[in-house]
């Protein structure tokens, strides 16, 4: 009987170690837990930052978009207005086809009487 005492007490022993070891692996595993706690708080912590800091990327971006279509607007307006000035440069108005038709009267009627009196000088000799 002492011998099986013994051997209860033995096997106590050891369920009382092991019974330690899974307190002190229970130790462990909650220290691993509260790790992985702080670590995914840092990682929320850490995409807030980054959301944000996209959201002003974002901002940023279709600022420059804007900007850059406003200019493409203008510089076309800007080539459509230049085009339509040298295409009105060449285009005469009725009072500037008047002006040249009356400068053109003049000319032929000098001309008409140098011609006159060229033959009439010719007729002479």
């Amino acid at each position: 009987m002492e011998e099986t005492l013994k051997q209860i007490l033995n096997g106590q022993s050891n369920i009382i170690k092991r019974l330690d070891n899974i307190e002190k692996d229970i130790s462990n595993v909650k220290s691993n837990i509260s790790n992985v706690k702080n670590d995914l708080s840092n990682v929320k912590i850490d995409i807030s930052n980054i959301k944000g800091q996209l959201d002003e990327n974002t901002q940023i971006v279709k600022g420059i978009r804007h900007n850059t279509e406003t200019t493409n607007a203008e510089i076309n307006g800007l080539k459509l207005n230049t085009l339509s000035k040298d295409a009105l440069s060449h285009l005469s108005t009725k009072d500037d086809i008047n002006k040249l038709h009356s400068k053109f009267e003049v000319l032929n009627s000098r001309l008409f009487h140098q011609e006159a009196e060229l033959y009439e000088l010719k007729a002479v000799k």
